[in-house]
């Protein structure tokens, strides 16, 4: 425990170097780093009630990690007992903004600036390449997908100011929610890859172009390989930049409205992928089958092959799961391949806990 103790101090006291280094994006007062140590905000109960509806989940957990919640408390109220004369900011010469929680960039994240109270977001981006992906994207991407407006960037320091939505919980949707998100993400999937037809912005490659010389074989991808049919390698399926990370966590509801974030995976990827991996990663991530259960059930498959034919493809059933198992090579091919063995081991075991999931989803 004092092990543990020391190492969320250390956290603490890191969290309190940014907030006093960029202390001109934040407002005077008081402030309080929260009980999972990922945010300091100002003492406030309106911050309070936005920072737990933004960044707190309320998830189903065990009891062991409910144990190491508890004591994650604990710690909190201690290191904000003894930091206490170090978490007061006076005010100072703000220029551009006027914040109220901070996310520190700690191991050379991007640092990002909230203000609840005139919905705005400040972030300043650790790597140049990335804030220039990013305004690249909202440019390439927004005319099809609703996402939060940019008010500001600076190119020489490499911020952006853009709106902060004040959406709906995934906790809290209810299943007609979760039912109109995925027939936004269809209409607009299906919008921005009518345009990507019309104007040729794609390529084509066969399923067996994914295994090119760089792949070292590893247990996601010898899985993987296993799951698909050998016939399935053979289809020559269009690739196309795509969101790359599309599941709830980036999806914002609002009121019959979804906002669409966090594009910094947008890559070439086959042009099925974002629609499979918001169905998948609901199982994988929140461990929630409704979508997986819909594609299953044949409920989606009129959508799909409203995609398919696009490109003037057919959606074929018996290819119904291969096409996960593409989709989830894509993502070995451009995301879990740089994983750490210890990493991979994980992510493969997960991956055949969810594949005994698939095998027993009723049709």
């Amino acid at each position: 425990m004092l092990k543990l103790f020391v190492r969320y101090i250390k956290r603490g006291k890191a969290m309190l170097n940014h907030l006093h280094t960029f202390s001109r994006f934040m407002c005077e007062g008081k402030y309080r780093i929260n009980d999972s140590f990922t945010y300091i905000s100002l003492d406030n109960e309106y911050v309070a009630m936005k920072a737990v509806n933004a960044f707190e989940k309320s998830d189903n957990i065990g009891i062991k990690l409910k144990l190491k919640l508890k004591l994650k408390k604990y710690l909190a109220v201690l290191s904000n007992f003894l930091l206490m004369p170090f978490l007061k900011l006076r005010a100072g010469n703000i220029s551009i903004f006027n914040g109220n929680l901070i996310l520190p960039g700690i191991n050379n994240r991007d640092i990002k600036v909230f203000d609840f109270i005139n919905s705005r977001i400040l972030v300043l981006y650790s790597e140049r390449d990335t804030y220039h992906s990013k305004i690249s994207n909202y440019i390439n991407f927004n005319t099809y997908f609703p996402m939060p407006s940019i008010f500001l960037k600076n190119d020489v320091c490499n911020i952006i100011i853009e709106e902060l939505i004040d959406f709906k919980p995934y906790e809290k949707w209810s299943c007609n929610d979760k039912q109109y998100v995925i027939n936004d993400v269809f209409q607009k999937q299906i919008d921005y890859l009518k345009s990507a037809e019309k104007k040729k912005n794609y390529r084509n490659i066969f399923v067996r172009d994914l295994l090119n010389e760089d792949i070292v074989n590893d247990c996601i991808c010898d899985f993987l390989i296993s799951k698909i049919n050998h016939q399935a390698f053979d289809l020559e399926l269009p690739v196309i930049k795509l969101h790359g990370d599309l599941w709830s966590g980036n999806l914002l509801f609002k009121q019959n409205s979804v906002y669409y974030i966090d594009w910094e995976y947008s890559n070439d990827l086959i042009f099925f992928f974002d629609l499979y991996f918001i169905a998948f990663s609901e199982l994988f991530f929140v461990n929630d089958s409704i979508y997986i259960d819909m594609y299953y059930q044949c409920k989606l498959d009129n959508e799909f092959k409203d995609v398919f034919q696009i490109f003037g493809l057919q959606f074929y059933e018996h290819y119904r799961t291969d096409y996960i198992y593409i989709m989830l090579l894509n993502h070995y091919v451009n995301s879990w391949i740089y994983e750490d063995k210890d990493v991979k081991e994980n992510i493969c075991k997960r991956l055949k806990q969810m594949s005994n999931q698939l095998n027993n989803i009723p049709a």
